[in-house]
């Protein structure tokens, strides 16, 4: 086997290594498919966040300020969208198999008083 033989050989070893090396770095589809997934998630839930929390300010604005409302409770009004907001978080979690990615609503006290 002479030198030059052996040098080839070498260096053909290391073109598949270096070949194998590129290729792993590669995102496989399913990768990118997954990642196209999350991504249009995160932009999905803060669009329905902003129209959610826009449309709420809206909405106070009438209630407050509207002739026919005309109610002088800003708390109250506060107080009760957190409440429903409460309500629908824990209907939500009732419902994990539906929605497995909200998680069940637990209180704890010591966590609390932290």
């Amino acid at each position: 086997m002479s030198k030059r033989q052996v040098n080839e050989g070498e260096v053909e070893e290391e073109k598949v290594l270096l070949v194998n090396v590129v290729e792993q770095q590669k995102p496989a589809k399913e990768d990118v498919s997954r990642f196209e997934r999350k991504v249009a998630s995160i932009v999905g839930v803060v669009a329905f966040y902003f129209v959610v929390s826009i449309s709420l300010v809206f909405l106070n604005k009438y209630v407050l300020s509207h002739a026919a409302y005309r109610l002088d409770a800003p708390l109250l009004v506060t107080w009760f969208q957190l409440v429903m907001a409460l309500i629908f978080v824990v209907i939500l979690g009732a419902f994990d198999l539906c929605y497995p990615k909200v998680p069940r609503f637990e209180f704890k006290l010591e966590t609390a008083r932290k």
